[in-house]
């Protein structure tokens, strides 16, 4: 346990990590003061509570410094501000709330990253270790913040199992994953970091504090995450096409899902079996699979919560039929490769929702699929002239006001037996506080859709 009792600590970045930093250091004894560069009235629902602690708002000032022991720092606030900048210069201690919350947790942490994926595999892989016994609890990324969810163990042993972003991995310094897991990297955040090679680097992080007797989950499948999971110094679990040949491994065979534990083979379930759609949720269910080998977990566990896993919310997540048209909210979809595997998951013509905030993103890839799987597009927000300039193949484009309007056009433009697919390929901060407010919106366009039919 970190010893803070009677130490101030300043806090940048308010928000859910900033608060439960915050909740997390005065529970153990410490002085906090908060900071955030917005003014109150900018800071969003996320920041209820806040007035709790002493705080500066508006501005970062460099006086903020004098006198404390650490910063902690929230993984929206860039590392380049200048406050931070001088901390490190005086030599005080700079981390992120998940390097903090990992200094009060017991046990064991699942460490789970990737550029897509991430809230799928780690809502499953805590599926899967309750489901054998296990006190797993999911937190991190997904709106728990591991500081949070180490103040609610008080101090017992659990398995954390723990989303983690590029931005997060920035601020750790002694976090040790039992189990790491890189699911993929393509380009992303591209608005934060100066080249790919940053933001891999990033990533990269995972796997900084690992030892021989942990493991690293190694996806055979993407040429990026698999070389950077092998600078690992931990034992290998491959997944993937070809990790048959590994001692340790899962992998598809035959139209089964198999694992190999010390060489010896087993099936786990028909791939067919698996809940949740797309080849990329296949993916997901080989990590998460991989992870319940390393905790020793028995195939017949994980064949039982696979067959019934529906997957999380806002990402490809059936919401409403309305005349024989599927609406389908993955809001989740953010960047250009989350789209890729959305339109990819769908055997039925799609109309496809496109909108939000731009990350830098190469949108012409999109285009032979939009040509082979979409109807129409129906685009909005800021993200709309850059989608449509992207798609030279120029298919059929409707241009909204807001989301009601998109769902009631998508709708226009589908036939029975056809999905409409919010899936953004941006950010939601054009519109929205964040991805899951926009899905609820959707949702709710669509249920009023539904209810005037209805009528």
């Amino acid at each position: 346990m970190m010893d803070v009792a009677g130490k101030k600590y300043l806090i940048v970045g308010i928000a859910r990590s900033g608060l439960a930093a915050a909740e997390l250091l005065q529970a153990h004894g410490a002085t906090v003061l908060l900071n955030d560069g917005k003014p109150a009235e900018k800071l969003g629902k996320f920041a209820a509570g806040y007035e709790r602690f002493p705080h500066h708002l508006g501005g970062h000032p460099l006086a903020l410094l004098d006198g404390v022991s650490g910063v902690i720092a929230s993984p929206g606030v860039p590392p380049t501000i200048p406050l931070l900048v001088e901390a490190q210069r005086r030599g005080i201690e700079l981390i992120g709330e998940i390097e903090l919350g990992w200094r009060f947790c017991r046990g064991t942490l699942v460490g789970i990253t990737g550029t897509n994926g991430k809230t799928t595999t780690t809502t499953l892989t805590g599926e899967l270790l309750r489901a054998a016994g296990l006190p797993a609890v999911t937190c991190g990324n997904m709106g728990h913040p591991l500081a949070r969810a180490a103040q609610e163990a008080a101090g017992a042993e659990r398995v954390f199992v723990c989303e983690l972003s590029s931005f997060q991995l920035e601020g750790i310094s002694s976090m040790r994953p039992r189990v790491g897991v890189l699911l993929n990297l393509t380009p992303d955040h591209q608005d934060r970091y100066p080249d790919l090679e940053s933001y891999f680097a990033a990533k990269g992080h995972l796997y900084d504090c690992q030892t021989a007797d942990d493991w690293t989950v190694v996806n055979c499948a993407d040429d990026k995450a698999r070389a950077l999971a092998e600078t690992s110094r931990a034992r290998r679990i491959h997944i993937g096409a070809g990790a048959d040949r590994f001692p340790w491994a899962v992998y598809p065979s035959e139209g089964n899902l198999c694992w190999r534990r010390d060489g010896n083979e087993e099936v786990i379930l028909p791939a067919t079996a698996i809940s949740i759609p797309g080849p990329h949720n296949l993916e997901n269910a080989m990590a998460a699979a991989a992870v319940a080998l390393a905790y020793g977990v028995a195939a017949t566990t994980v064949a039982a919560v696979l067959r019934t896993f529906r997957g999380v919310e806002h990402r490809l997540e059936p919401v409403l039929t309305i005349d024989g048209v599927t609406f389908i909210n993955d809001s989740k979809g953010t960047n250009v490769d989350a789209v890729v595997k959305s339109l990819q998951s769908y055997r039925q013509p799609i109309v496809w929702l496109g909108c939000g905030r731009d990350k830098g993103g190469d949108f012409t890839v999109l285009d032979p699929l939009v040509q082979m799987h979409v109807r129409a597009v129906v685009l909005f927000g800021e993200l709309a002239e850059t989608i449509e300039r992207a798609l030279t193949s120029r298919p059929a484009i409707v241009r909204a006001t807001d989301m009601a309007d998109a769902v009631r056009k998508g709708f226009a433009a589908a036939r029975p037996g056809d999905v409409v697919l919010l899936s953004p390929g941006g950010t939601s901060f054009d519109w929205y506080s964040d991805f899951e407010e926009r899905g609820r919106v959707f949702k709710d366009a669509v249920r009023a859709l539904a209810a005037e039919r209805a009528r």
